[in-house]
């Protein structure tokens, strides 16, 4: 089991949100797909079923760090602002240059990021409300400046953040982000097997959190002044990402929707904002040496998009590069650019932005691409994906915050697809009896489609069963797709698989796995279950027949 501890920091003044991130954290440590897989443990002061014991002795900040653990001494820190940044800690915790912390939430900040641990900050915007004739209106204006100052601390002079804020208006809406940042964490660590492999969602949710480039000084009570861009790990995954991220919704009342739906790729519609320039400019270059053959890889429409609607920005495709890949597959590299308007503050250039549609379906690519552009500037990056021979059509798709745009890509020369190994026959034909299609759409938004369905030989007295699935996940979202999502009915008994299925599948991106179980030849009915979330689940019955 992952054990994975998360330190809960802010001032007094986000009460509101304490409760649900608590609410959250039990919430994920108790749901179907967590269960007795991650033990999650909340460090909060004011947690009801673990409270901080307050030596009479030490201040409150000292009894934090004695009796739970100070944020260096856990997994993540969650910060959450509002209109306070607390009281300055007394002399007795200062740095090591003598100045004063500003307050206690700062203090374990920057205890975490000397660690190198993760801190998600999220602010609220909201306008918090003084009354005039207030007695502490001074006071209380005060800190809020402060906030204020100390987010002011974290831009460049051109107004570009050189560290992250998640910020929220209303506390609902910071418990949907929270709960879609901490299941795109728990998945990367969960497929990393390490507590510090987390890495960020896609853009849509994803958490940002803050490192700093050096020790942080602080004068006069004044806020943090020195940090570098958000910095994270190796994915997902990946993977959320809730992901990482799922797409918290009630526990009760989830539907199960078992549907015909022709079309399982989750893909966003086109923004009316999108628009693109006329063909021209990207080079296509071939490797040189290689010994098998490669297609040829070249733009059909546009080289580059433009999107408006949320920090204006254009991506130009430089080059597209055939590589060779493994069996039954080649790889496609894309060059492409980012170039951010100015004034436009940094934005998000990763492999998160980007999906490949080889025949419709929607895949995340397999790049490293982590960057952030400023505002008024341009960088480069490469995008890999593994691309199966004899796929028929390919669009490069770009996200960009809210807005989408598919740019098609023609393809020549492909090498054909080999033929699917053929498995041992088994001693009956299995299909399925009922639509291919289960689309649920709480907890999280989710498309699985059967592909195929086949027995295969075992030994003496049962058969094996492989069940070929797609899952499709929408734009913004990650989630796990694993052997524990599944289960066989042999004769209205549900049995777990014998495979080995643990996968993330991106937002906006769709996984093929394939899921087996052993089967007795004395079963009369078999049914294919797809449990999602804790109460959403779709039943699809298989028809056998005896082998001819």
């Amino acid at each position: 089991m992952l054990n994975l501890k998360i330190f809960l920091s802010s001032p007094g003044d986000v009460a509101e949100e304490r409760r649900l991130a608590m609410e959250t954290v039990r919430a994920l440590e108790d749901s179907h797909l967590l269960r007795e897989r991650v033990n999650l443990r909340i460090v909060a002061w004011d947690d009801p079923a673990a409270s901080v014991p307050m030596d009479a002795r030490a201040t409150p900040q000292a009894s934090v760090n004695r009796w739970s653990g100070g944020p260096a001494d856990c997994d993540l820190t969650i910060v959450v602002l509002w209109s306070r940044l607390g009281t300055p800690l007394p002399l007795g915790l200062q740095r090591a240059d003598g100045t004063r912390f500003a307050s206690g939430t700062m203090w374990e900040l920057e205890d975490a990021a000397a660690a190198g641990k993760p801190i998600f900050v999220y602010r609220r915007t909201e306008k918090p409300r003084i009354a005039l004739d207030d007695a502490d209106f001074d006071a209380k204006r005060a800190q809020y400046d402060a906030v204020l100052r100390w987010v002011d601390s974290l831009r460049d002079s051109d107004g570009a953040l050189r560290a992250g804020i998640n910020e929220y208006a209303k506390p609902a809406q910071f418990q949907q982000m929270l709960r879609q940042h901490l299941e795109a964490f728990i998945g990367h660590a969960l497929a990393a097997g390490d507590v510090g492999a987390a890495a960020p969602a896609p853009p849509a949710a994803a958490p940002i959190h803050m490192v700093p480039a050096a020790h942080a000084t602080s004068t006069n009570n004044m806020p943090l002044r020195r940090w570098i861009a958000p910095a994270a790990a190796a994915l997902v995954v990946a993977v959320v990402a809730l992901g990482a991220l799922w797409k918290s919704g009630p526990k009760d009342g989830a539907a199960q929707v078992p549907t015909a739906s022709t079309s399982s790729s989750g893909a966003p519609a086109r923004s009316s904002y999108a628009s693109v320039s006329p063909p021209a400019q990207a080079s296509v270059s071939q490797p040189t040496g290689v010994p098998t053959p490669l297609p040829q890889v070249r733009l059909a429409g546009p080289v580059e998009v433009t999107f408006s609607k949320i920090r204006k920005s254009t991506y130009t495709v430089l080059a597209l590069t055939p590589e060779a890949g493994g069996a039954g597959q080649w790889r496609l590299r894309v060059r492409i650019r980012l170039t951010t308007a100015p004034n436009s503050g940094g934005i998000n250039f990763w492999d998160s932005s980007f999906r490949l549609l080889i025949d419709g379906v929607p895949r995340a690519p397999d790049s490293n691409l982590n960057e952030i552009v400023d505002g008024g500037a341009s960088k480069d990056g490469d995008l890999t994906w593994d691309v199966p021979n004899g796929a028929q059509s390919l669009a490069l798709r770009v996200q960009h915050y809210t807005e989408s745009s598919d740019l098609p890509l023609a393809v020549s020369g492909a090498p054909a697809a080999l033929p699917a190994p053929v498995p041992p026959a088994g001693p009956v034909a299995v299909v399925l009896a009922a639509a291919r299609d289960a689309v649920f759409t709480k907890p999280s938004p989710a498309t699985f489609t059967v592909l195929s369905v086949g027995s295969e030989a075992r030994h003496s007295g049962v058969f094996g069963l492989r069940v070929r699935v797609r899952m499709a996940v929408p734009t913004g979202m990650a989630a796990n797709f694993w052997d524990d999502q599944f289960r066989l009915l042999v004769n209205g008994v549900p049995r777990a698989p014998d495979s080995n299925l643990n996968l993330t599948v991106e937002g906006g991106a769709a996984l093929d796995g394939d899921v087996t179980f052993e089967v007795p030849d004395t079963a009369q009915s078999l049914t294919f279950r797809i449990q999602h979330g804790t109460d959403a689940a779709a039943d699809l019955p298989l028809k056998m027949e005896p082998k001819k």
